[in-house]
Formats: C-alpha cells, structure tokens, sequence
C-alpha cells in the first residue's frame, strides 16, 4: 500500500519537495520525536526509524533504504525494499470464506460499521479518455 504523505514546516521542511521516501505509521512516532527535541526510549525496542533527515533536507534524493514489511494480522503479505515489492498473498488466494482471510476483522463483529469489501480486480473496469 502506498499512500502519499504531506509535512509542512515553513522554515524547517523546505517547500515545493518531492520525495519517493517510504514510511510507515510506526515512523511518525520516531521521527516527531527528534523534531521535538526528545530521545527515544531506551527501555524497549522501537520499530519506527526517524525520518527527520528526509524531512528537512533539500535534497529530495536522501532516502533512508530498508525493508518495509506488510502485514495482515499474523500474515505477512508483502516486503517492499526500494522500488521492488515481493507479494506473498495475491487476492486470488483469500478464497470466498470471509473467516478464512478477511479485510478486516470488524466486519465479523454485529454492529460494528465497516466500508464494503468488494474485489474490484475480478472484474475491472476500463476508463476511457
């Protein structure tokens, strides 16, 4: 999953950048805390990396390179390292049993509200321009 990410800091973060930077939502923790001024904690371990020098460098190039792992639950689904993303599940293998490999396990709860599930790869659609 890749997702874009905007940082605004006049003065600090400089304008106008672009960056192919991944990251993930364990980073933000890591990464506002040096913006802060804060050490990490010492007394476990820290999954997310900082990204500050990303963040504040003019040198959109500067990328921090390591493994990004993706996972569902306990199931590990992909690993992107750089521009190359190795799937371990494709959705040809989720099967039609909603509690063999779900989306999300919320939509097994009753009365819990979720977005509709629906495979939009079994039967694509083609825009036209």
């Amino acid at each position: 999953m890749r997702e874009p990410g905007i940082a605004w800091w006049p003065g600090s973060i400089p304008a106008g950048g672009i960056t192919h930077q991944l990251g993930t939502i364990m980073d933000l923790f890591t990464t506002s805390l040096t913006l802060a001024g804060v050490k990490p904690p010492q007394d476990r371990i820290i999954d997310g990396i900082d990204l500050s020098s990303v963040l504040m460098s003019a040198d959109m190039d500067t990328i921090v390179d390591r493994p990004v792992w993706y996972y569902r639950g306990n199931e590990l689904m992909a690993v992107r390292v750089g521009a190359y993303k190795a799937h371990y599940w494709l959705w040809t293998e989720f099967g039609d049993d909603p509690n063999y490999f779900s989306f999300c396990q919320g939509q097994l709860i009753p009365n819990v509200i979720v977005h509709d599930q629906v495979n939009h790869t079994a039967a694509p659609r083609c825009v036209q321009h």
